[in-house]
């Protein structure tokens, strides 16, 4: 469907502020591509939201740029991306910034509070379980905010 847009010379980038409609719906649909994950209190896998990152991908390919209207509109968007993978988050963020298609203080403000710095560091975890290393846990200090 996207191809078909473009083809028939579709502006991706349709927002007032120079942005795409189409994207902001991509990562809006990323939190709902698999229920059961939702329903079993499980992240979103990267295989699960593989087709709506190739739907992002072919969007930015064509020009397209997001652009958030607002900071809930940026808070919505870390939401959507708490219920997935930590690898979705680097991935997006990987996309996004190969085809320059936000600024970079977007990038940062997506990335830098504390609870997404949580959630990316589950992903270094994975990483190190998986190379056999014993890994030992960070205890955390309840009176301490995250």
């Amino acid at each position: 469907m996207i191809q078909y847009l473009v083809q028939m010379s579709a502006d991706p980038n349709d927002k007032a502020n120079g942005g795409s409609s189409a994207e902001d719906r991509c990562l809006w649909h990323l939190g709902f591509e698999d229920f059961e994950a939702l329903r079993d209190k499980r992240l979103v896998s990267k295989y699960a939201v593989q087709g709506t990152l190739e739907c992002i991908q072919e969007l930015l390919n064509h020009g397209a740029h997001w652009r958030p209207e607002d900071h809930s509109q940026l808070n919505s968007v870390r939401q959507t991306l708490y219920k997935c993978e930590p690898v979705v988050t680097v991935e997006l963020v990987k996309l996004f910034a190969r085809h320059k298609a936000c600024p970079e203080e977007t990038l940062e403000q997506l990335r830098d509070v504390p609870r997404m710095r949580v959630h990316l560091s589950r992903l270094g975890t994975k990483l190190c379980a998986g190379s056999g290393n014993k890994i030992r846990q960070p205890q955390w200090d309840s009176r301490r905010p995250v």
